[in-house]
Formats: C-alpha cells, structure tokens, sequence
C-alpha cells in the first residue's frame, strides 16, 4: 500500500472511530453523545422523578431510611399518548421532600411499586426524615371554586389554602356550610405556593369574557390574599370554564393534575374546575 493510499485510509478511519465511541444503543447520539428520545415521547413534568443519568448522592449520603426513591420514566418506552393521570402512586420521596412526580406510561427503577397515593402517605413514612425547609409564602390566601346549578343551587366545589390543604365536595349549597367534605389531601408547601404564585400571575381585569350566556349553571371563583376581617375577597361569576381562558389555563391545570384521579370522587369529571358547566 502506498503512502497516499495509508493516508487516505486515516482520513476514513478516525472520524468513524470517533462516531462509535460517541454513539449509544437505543437512540440516535446527538452531537454530545446523548440519547435522542422517541418522537412523541411525553416531556417530564418539572419537578418529575430523577432519570437514571441523574447525579444523586449515595445512599449513605443520607439518614438510615431517608435515601431518594428510585423511579423514573422508562427511556426506553415510546410514551405517545399516555397520560400522566394514569399513574396511581404519583408522589415519591426525593431524599429531600414528597413531590408529585407522576410518571406518564412506564416506570422503571427499584422504587416504582413502593411510590405513594398521596403527599400524607408519603409523609407518612418519611416525615422522620431531614426535609428541605420551605417558607409559606402565602400563609392567608385561599382559592374556591364552586360550580352551583339548577333549580336545587348545587353542585361540586373545590377549596384549597395556602398551606396546600385541598377540600373536594360533590354536592354544596351554601358556600359558608357546606358540610363534611367528600374528599381531603394535603398537597404541600410547594405545591401551595406554585398554586397561588400562578394566580398571582394572572390579570383578572378583563375576565370573565364574552358571551355571558348564562344556563342554569353559574360557577364561582373566590380567591383571598388576606383573612383578615376587613378583607374582601375578589368574588368572580362566570357561565362556564371557558370563559376564563387563557388567563387561568395553568391553574386549570394545577387542579387537573390533582383532581384527575377522581380524588375520592371516580366518575365525577364535573369536579374539576377546568370542566365546569362544559356540558351544557
């Protein structure tokens, strides 16, 4: 083999050698060595479980029984069209906190049969455990939605306080007593304080928006910053849910995110606020 033709050869050679180093089994690499996901595959929520390629301390780095959780979405699984309403154990311990990471179709890791129903059943066995220190910053406010209708002025209602403690009832007919009520979760500081910072976010002024083609169904939204005696608290009446959209999509979601496993009420979509009135 002549001079030119080993030269010709390296030049074929190394960038080839480069490639298989860089690539990995399962996904196209990308520039960096990483794996491409499926085409359709659900994003991971914020907050969502760590992957296996995530930096976690070792478990000895952590009080005897307070290690993370290990559970995540399955890479290797074309997750299109699943829904994270599905998952049924959607909170989990971090080594730090019980955060809702529901995971959309396939779950893999040691952990995913051990997660937890509720934030309460999670705190449940690791509130022993150090926690990460979160501070109330919206110790006063409090959100109702209430959805009233037809000739008995009843209907399911959804209230929830800073603290994320979050009350569902199927039927209320007087907002100020409206009994037992059918369902209870505490949700968590930080679930609280993304709740209210959303709505915090969101301008009111031109809400609800029109056509006002009121039915016999006439939701409420009732929402306090303050619970002191002098305070008034802004009191909204709409005709259906659509009619505070866009402003308030994303705490549509918040609650859809909570209220979409029936939260002790299966068979009951009207008890999310996203869906008040839509059927009429």
């Amino acid at each position: 083999m002549t001079a030119s033709m080993r030269i010709l050869w390296l030049f074929v050679l190394i960038p080839a050698l480069v490639a298989c180093e860089r690539g990995s089994v399962g996904g196209d690499p990308t520039a960096d060595g990483s794996t491409v996901t499926p085409d359709g595959a659900a994003p991971t929520p914020d907050g969502a479980a760590p992957t296996p390629d995530a930096a976690l301390p070792p478990a000895d780095a952590f009080a005897p029984g307070c290690a993370p959780q290990v559970a995540y979405e399955d890479p290797n699984v074309d997750c299109d069209g699943c829904s994270f309403c599905d998952d049924l154990l959607p909170w989990q311990w971090t080594g730090q906190e019980c955060r809702f990471a529901p995971i959309c179709c396939a779950c893999a890791g040691a952990d995913c049969n051990s997660r937890f129903r509720t934030y309460d059943d999670c705190d449940q066995v690791y509130g022993g455990c150090p926690h990460a220190l979160y501070e109330v910053e919206y110790p006063d406010a409090r959100l109702i939605f209430w959805m009233p209708g037809g000739a008995a002025g009843h209907g399911p209602m959804v209230d929830v306080d800073g603290y994320g403690d979050l009350q569902t009832w199927l039927y209320v007919h007087d907002l100020g007593a409206p009994g037992p009520p059918d369902y209870s979760e505490s949700l968590g500081l930080p679930e609280a304080n993304r709740l209210f910072e959303l709505l915090a976010a969101v301008d009111f002024t031109d809400l609800p928006h029109p056509p006002l083609d009121w039915f016999e169904c006439y939701p409420q939204l009732w929402l306090w910053w303050d619970q002191g005696p002098a305070y008034d608290p802004m009191v909204l009446d709409y005709p259906l849910a659509a009619r505070l959209l866009p402003e308030l999509a994303d705490v549509y979601d918040w609650f859809d995110d909570f209220l979409c496993r029936g939260s002790g009420i299966p068979g009951y979509p009207e008890t999310l606020p996203s869906e008040y009135c839509m059927f009429w």
